[in-house]
């Protein structure tokens, strides 16, 4: 017998409190899931300034279609999909990244688990962050050669720890689309992370 979703039972109220005016309730959603969706933006498109723009969006579209709401579904998947939308269609218009072969891809699994450890460093403290600067920038750079729908499958289940059933909502698949692409993309990540720590020690002033 699972426990009840009290999370999501609580963003609805928000909702149905924002729906009927109340605009403390539509504050306190966006107080909630700025930091998150901010997060999830940037780490799909690589640029700061653009994520911050789009995350706005985000919830001006949130509160011009509060009233299409649909109870069935989760608040938080409801925001985050219209977050993605945003940021696939950036992707597209400003074509940030290209796709690399996937083809080529051999990776331990073993070592793949160690992901999230390695890119959830938005958990740290600021000291921490500013410590890490070189190795944001580093993963980021990563983060943008991935092809889009591996990468954002990545970005939902590991830096953002979303379930399975969330992200399927979110981008409109199946849980088993999810888990293989989820395999995917932490294969292709781990690839090109463990290629960018050997190439650290060999770097010259000249180098990216």
């Amino acid at each position: 017998m699972g426990y009840p979703d009290t999370r999501g039972a609580q963003d609805e109220a928000l909702i149905e409190r924002a729906k009927a005016g109340d605009g403390q309730a539509f504050d306190e959603l966006y107080a909630k899931y700025k930091r998150p969706i901010l997060n999830f933006i940037y780490r799909m498109i690589g640029n700061k300034e653009t994520a911050e723009e789009l995350t706005q969006e985000t919830f001006v579209r949130v509160y011009m279609n509060l009233s299409t709401f649909s109870p069935k579904g989760k608040v938080s998947s409801w925001i985050y999909t219209i977050a993605g939308n945003l940021a696939k269609n950036e992707l597209r218009d400003k074509k940030y990244f290209h796709d690399i072969p996937l083809e080529t891809i051999v990776v331990n699994d073993e070592t793949s688990v160690k992901l999230s450890d390695l890119i959830a460093i938005h958990k740290k403290n600021p000291e921490e962050i500013a410590e890490d600067k070189e190795l944001q920038e580093s993963i980021q750079k990563i983060f943008d050669t991935i092809p889009e729908k591996y990468r954002q499958v990545l970005v939902l289940c590991d830096v953002q720890e979303l379930s399975y059933e969330e992200v399927a909502s979110i981008i409109g698949c199946s849980v088993g689309t999810v888990a293989s692409r989820l395999s995917r993309a932490r294969a292709i990540f781990m690839k090109r992370f463990g290629a960018d720590l050997g190439g650290a020690h060999h770097k010259t002033g000249n180098d990216l």
